[in-house]
């Protein structure tokens, strides 16, 4: 099994001990950026680990006209939303640093 967490938007940072809701600065994130992506490299691990070789490139070709057909994208994206704490009222959640740490 394999993950990648390469890519991907911070929904919060943390500046003088507050987390800041982005939405209250200028939108300046790239609507075009790609957030998660699956390589050649991706699929040969697979291929290797379940088939003890790597597919050849017809097979590859095969396997990248279908993989999107198997990958519940809006599923995975609501469970990333839900996993970021990212709620209808408050895009995100604004706390203090130190209140989170005392939680811990």
């Amino acid at each position: 099994m394999f993950s990648r967490t390469d890519a991907g938007i911070e929904l919060k940072f943390k500046t003088n001990n507050y987390f800041i809701n982005l939405d209250t600065y200028p939108r300046m994130i790239n609507q075009e950026k790609i957030i998660y992506s699956i390589n050649i490299e991706d699929i040969q691990t697979v291929a290797e680990q379940e088939l003890e070789r790597k597919l050849t490139a017809k097979e590859l070709k095969l396997v990248e006209g279908k993989v999107g057909d198997y990958i519940n994208w809006y599923e995975a994206i609501l469970n990333a939303i839900d996993a970021s704490n990212i709620n209808q009222k408050n895009s995100v959640r604004v706390k203090k640093a130190k209140d989170k740490k005392k939680n811990n």
